[in-house]
Formats: structure tokens, C-alpha cells, sequence
């Protein structure tokens, strides 16, 4: 069986990271192959890290809220263990270092640095990435009044793209077909998520809804972007904020091979 011949919603398992994805849709315009949203929030980590040197005071508080210049954009499309090279000339890795320079008003912590672990891409086994596909992915460019799209295998939705209205008139990218039934919108942290986060509030475990990163920052607010939330579609935080959950998407090759899981029935792998 090959993985266009699954529904959209199916549930797919990546052997090697343990990961779950899900089936987004088959041919979403724009993108190439069938693409995949994880079915859960899979690590906590910043956006992007505060900027020290960046002239633009809130950029130095807040981070950078422009998706391609983000650290995690970066870490998302690596698999090396060195993965950060900075982006621009004010760019500052997502060390424990730079994330704690936050003000205080702004809940100054240094956790969940991941500059020192191995890129995203490194969690998979190599059949699984050598079928993942390169994508042009619309994002909202500095300026504000259009998009640029920059090419990315594995990148955060927008809030276009799960379905959450804002006051933006840019958008990035159309709906993908799966986050038709609104309840795909809310995800719980994988074991992955709980497992190495390094602040984990009350409300970040295994049975409840937790927040996650879209990559479309606020038009109107220099350093934020939104986030999908439980409860509030229109919410948005500053970038450097290191508990905010990753939920990413992909495309793979429609021609993939995978199997029915025999443990978890309804399920695939791959």
C-alpha cells in the first residue's frame, strides 16, 4: 500500500522517531506530494531567540517574528548537530544564554535552549527522509504587504492553513483539507514533548490541549506571532517564548510504502 491510497486523517507512524502524522491531504495547492500535520505537539522551543545586537528594540527583547529568519525554521530543516548558522547580521542562536535575556516582564528563563541538539531532521529514519519533499512555503515578508516563499521541507502551518481567521490581510496559503473538522486544530504534547522539556506547567501533559507556533506573525505587533490556542483563535505571543509548543507539517512522496500497524489498528507505518 502506498500512502496516497489512505484517507485524509489516517494516522501514520514514523518507525524511527515515534512520531505521528497525519494525513493533511493529498495535492494541497502549492505543495507537491501528500501532506502530513503531526498529530501531536512534538517539543517545546522557542520561535526565535532574543536579538542583543538587533537595533530594532523590541526585536532585541522579543526575537524575530519573520518565519524564514527564524531559529526554528532553521532547526526544523537540518539534520546536522551543528545546525545554526545565524540568518542575518543580528541573529543570535537559541541558547540558554540568549533566551535568558528576555526582560523580567516577559517571564526571564533560559529554558528549552536548542541550539546544541541535533537538527528536526535527524529524528527520522532515512527512508522516511529521503521521501520528504521540498516545498515553496508562503510566508508574509518584511515588509508586511505581501509573501515571499522560501523553500522548506518541513515547516510550521499558518494560520491560514488550520483555519483560524485574523485581521491580517495577507495570508499565507489556503486551508489544508484535514483541519475541515476544527477539532484537528487542538493537540496534546507526544511523549517526545513531555519527555525532554525543561519547564513543564501544570497543564502540559499527555491529556490536555496545549499550545503551538503557526509561522504568520502579527501584522500589527513586532516580535509576535500567533499561536494556535485551545480556546482563543486569536492569539498571539512574543517569539522568544521557550514553552510554546511545535507542531510541524511535511510533504512526502505520494508514492511511499507503508503497512497497517498490527498494535495500533487504524494506524500505519512507515
Amino acid at each position: 500500500m502506498i500512502i496516497a491510497q489512505l484517507p485524509v486523517g489516517a494516522k501514520i507512524k514514523e518507525r524511527d522517531s515515534g512520531l505521528v502524522f497525519l494525513i493533511g491531504e493529498h495535492g494541497h495547492p502549492g505543495y507537491d506530494g501528500t501532506t502530513l500535520v503531526a498529530d501531536n505537539v512534538v517539543a517545546q522551543a522557542c520561535l526565535d531567540a532574543p536579538e542583543e545586537k538587533n537595533p530594532d528594540e523590541r526585536l532585541r527583547l522579543t526575537g524575530n517574528n519573520s518565519y524564514f529568519r527564524s531559529n526554528l525554521h532553521q532547526w526544523l530543516n537540518s539534520g546536522l548537530q551543528s545546525w545554526y548558522t545565524p540568518a542575518h547580521e543580528y541573529d543570535a542562536p537559541p541558547t540558554e544564554e540568549t533566551i535568558a535575556q528576555r526582560p523580567n516582564y516577559y517571564d526571564r528563563h533560559g529554558y528549552n535552549a536548542y541550539a546544541g541538539k541535533p537538527g528536526f531532521l535527524s529524528w527520522f529514519g532515512d527512508g522516511f527522509k529521503s521521501a520528504i519533499l521540498e516545498n515553496l512555503v508562503p510566508c508574509v515578508n518584511d515588509a508586511r504587504d505581501g509573501i515571499e516563499f522560501i523553500k522548506a521541507k518541513v515547516f510550521l502551518p499558518s494560520t491560514e492553513e488550520i483555519g483560524v481567521r485574523t485581521h491580517d490581510t495577507v495570508k499565507e496559503g489556503g486551508k489544508i483539507a484535514v483541519f475541515n473538522d476544527f477539532r484537528i486544530r487542538y493537540a496534546t504534547p507526544a511523549p517526545e514533548a513531555l519527555a525532554n522539556s525543561q519547564w513543564r506547567p501544570a497543564f502540559f501533559n499527555s491529556a490536555q490541549m496545549f499550545w503551538y507556533w503557526l509561522r504568520t506573525p502579527h501584522s500589527r505587533d513586532p516580535g509576535f506571532a500567533y499561536y494556535a490556542h485551545n480556546t482563543n483563535p486569536y492569539s498571539f505571543k512574543f517569539a522568544c517564548c521557550p514553552w510554546m509548543g511545535v507542531r510541524p507539517a511535511l510533504s512526502v512522496d505520494p508514492a511511499l510504502a507503508v503497512v497497517p500497524s498490527r498494535a495500533m489498528p487504524g494506524q500505519y507505518l512507515v
